[in-house]
């Protein structure tokens, strides 16, 4: 069981250096920055996933606590003794140390023995002395950053040696950026892990169901893989990731015949139709949405090493609509339309929710319940032929946690691919 704890919006406190803090989760103690240091854990979970701020709840009233004040976690352990966790340091078998974390003290997981699996923030900066020593089952290491931090004497000491351990049964994962920075002292051992290949570049995982703050990646070039599927026979899917794609890269992941639509201009006809007309691209630029057709099935894309920028503007304008990519799960309104199953643009009648890592349109200025259609650079219409409105043939079901919509006798997902 994983323990994974969620942090709303809120003020941080400075704390004040040497206090104590008692928590429902952990203790921690003051430093002289304002920040806080997590000593202990009462928790017993084989998996830990540490906060990066703790919360202080007061009872202001019988049976009414209240979260009073929040404080920055900015260090691991307390530098003098091994941090305690209910059940000990060897119950546990999996530590992520969460971004924002900039120092794991001395002896901080001093005797871990049954670590297995390490990940380790972009924001540290700092490893004190013996702090994963005799961490003597670790299998696997990941570093976030792309800057190697200090390291102190006998951090990763097992069995008396500071690197033979790590070097002969431990596989470190960084991102491509990374290996110059640990190429330098005091990491220069790790040049056997190059030598042997226990270095692998990091596999950066996107999820369309849930998003994690990954702006510490901008600028860098980092593997990453898409959890999400694209079926040949469902047609087209819309697409919007924070990296640019190459023509090899498309051709390599979706396939040489894959096609891969931009939207460049909308129209109202004669007839009184919306034209959205795309034209086709090989290459895509970071951000923006697409309209992509694989021509084999293809499940969580692989990105070998691409330029990780989520910063860019995310929509595409054109007279009569937008079209808006999004990383995060949307709740889609009446105002929104999506491109859902035999390829029609709906318009929600309440709000649908949309998986991250794909786009929506927003119709401007065209007459209302006017059909629309999407057409290409050669003007070969898609079936994207009329804005389909709610009906009482379409219903919206929630089955097993999963958003479906019913027309007919007919189920399909919120991106339109068939539930058979």
């Amino acid at each position: 069981m994983a323990l994974i704890i969620s942090v709303a919006a809120f003020a941080y406190d400075a704390a004040t250096e040497g206090e104590t803090y008692y928590l429902s989760d952990c203790e921690a103690v003051g430093l002289s920055d304002g920040t806080v240091a997590i000593t202990s854990f009462y928790k017993t979970y084989t998996e830990v996933t540490l906060p990066a701020v703790i919360e202080k709840w007061e009872e202001t009233s019988p049976s009414n606590w209240e979260k009073t004040k929040e404080y920055q976690v900015s260090q691991i352990g307390s530098g003098s003794s091994a941090m305690h966790f209910d059940g000990g340091l060897t119950s546990i078998t999996s530590l992520t140390i969460p971004e924002g974390v900039t120092t794991v003290a001395s002896y901080a997981l001093y005797g871990a023995s049954s670590l297995t699996s390490l990940t380790l923030p972009a924001s540290l900066t700092a490893i004190g002395e013996q702090a994963f020593r005799n961490c003597d089952a670790l299998t696997e290491i990941k570093f976030n950053g792309t800057t190697a931090p200090s390291c102190g004497n006998q951090a990763f000491e097992c069995d008396g040696e500071q690197w033979d351990k790590i070097l002969t049964s431990c596989t470190v994962y960084l991102i491509q950026d990374a290996r110059e920075s640990f190429n330098q002292d005091p990491w220069t051992d790790w040049t056997g892990f190059y030598q042997r290949k226990k270095v692998q570049y990091y596999n950066f995982d996107l999820y369309d169901d849930y998003v994690e703050d990954r702006s510490w990646h901008n600028t860098h070039t980092v593997k990453t893989i898409l959890h999400r599927t694209f079926l040949a026979a469902n047609g087209w899917y819309t697409l919007c990731v924070p990296f640019a794609l190459s023509t090899p890269v498309i051709n390599d992941v979706f396939g040489t015949d894959a096609q891969v639509m931009k939207l460049n201009a909308s129209s109202i006809d004669g007839e009184g139709v919306l034209n959205l007309q795309f034209e086709q691209v090989t290459w895509t630029d970071a951000c923006k949405p697409y309209l992509i057709r694989v021509t084999s099935d293809v499940e969580n894309p692989v990105f070998d090493a691409v330029y990780y920028d989520e910063s860019q503007d995310k929509e595409i304008h054109t007279t009569y609509a937008d079209m808006v990519g999004s990383f995060e799960t949307m709740n889609l309104d009446n105002t929104m339309h999506y491109l859902g199953p035999n390829n029609y643009l709906y318009q929600p009648a309440t709000s649908v929710s949309m998986a991250g890592y794909r786009a929506y349109f927003v119709l401007r200025d065209a007459p209302a319940g006017a059909p629309a259609r999407i057409v290409f650079h050669d003007n070969a219409a898609t079936a994207v032929d009329e804005l389909q409105q709610p009906d009482a043939g379409a219903q919206k079901l929630l089955r097993d946690g999963q958003l479906l919509i019913m027309r007919g006798d007919q189920y399909y997902t919120i991106d339109g691919r068939i539930i058979r």
